[in-house]
């Protein structure tokens, strides 16, 4: 974050044209492809986190939420701890809230299914399974997939009660998935060593080119390589599921 005295503005990022900027009378919005926008600090109601979708996979933005409703997206800046705090410092001095993050939300809401240190604050890890929390589960149960800590609203979100069934559930997808990955891999493979044996014949004259043979074991590979992420899924999720139920059990 930079201050510029003599015109009294606060540049919270810049990025070749895309930057974020405010003074006393607003912020100003520069994303890339996109018009300038200025938001004057009466029409803004708070900041908050959002996300945006790439290729699949969700990444976070910042939204400027309006009195009206409405929002202002904020695409081209990263939720690094110094930019982070940069928003919250500026939000403060204009009495706006700004409970952020910086991790993927939707509506309010994580927007990536995984494990999140427990928004309530207690010592410990939930998972979001798209609709609830889980219960409490111990903090070390998979801390190489936890995605973060989420903002302290997020513990207004359901929590399962009684038996918690979302690992139950993905530990089977994840055991459909696996089955399917490793027919798919040993079809592959035997499809390659009927080709290389001359046991198949695909043309007029039964033979076939190196290049087909090749892709085969690459198909086999590929698939062999995404049931074994598979299996680790369903005894990951059997593990989440395991400690769930216990934490149901003793009440936490």
């Amino acid at each position: 974050m930079t201050v510029d005295d003599a015109l009294g503005t606060v540049t919270i990022y810049r990025r070749g044209r895309a930057g974020l900027c405010a003074d006393d009378h607003g912020v100003t919005v520069r994303n890339p492809l996109s018009r300038t926008r200025r938001v004057a600090w009466a029409d803004i109601s708070c900041f908050a986190d959002g996300s945006g979708m790439k290729e699949g996979n969700y990444f976070w933005v910042l939204h400027i939420v309006l009195h009206t409703g409405r929002t202002v997206t904020v695409t081209a800046v990263s939720p690094t701890p110094e930019i982070l705090a940069a928003i919250r410092q500026v939000a403060v001095r204009y009495g706006i809230p700004a409970d952020l993050a910086g991790i993927p939300a939707k509506k309010g809401r994580p927007a990536i299914r995984g494990l999140y240190e427990d928004p309530g604050g207690r010592e410990g890890l939930r998972y979001w399974d798209g609709r609830v929390w889980s219960p409490l589960l111990p903090p070390d149960i998979g801390a190489s997939r936890t995605v973060g800590k989420g903002p302290g609203a997020w513990s207004a979100l359901p929590m399962a009660g009684g038996r918690w069934a979302g690992a139950a559930i993905r530990a089977r997808r994840a055991a459909v998935m696996f089955a399917i990955a490793a027919a798919m891999s040993a079809g592959a493979l035997a499809w390659g060593l009927l080709i290389e044996l001359g046991l198949y014949s695909g043309t007029h004259h039964g033979h076939w080119p190196v290049g087909v043979w090749l892709s085969a074991c690459a198909f086999a590979a590929v698939f062999a390589l995404a049931a074994g992420g598979s299996w680790r899924d369903r005894r990951f999720f059997l593990k989440l599921d395991k400690a769930a139920n216990g934490s149901a059990r003793s009440g936490r």
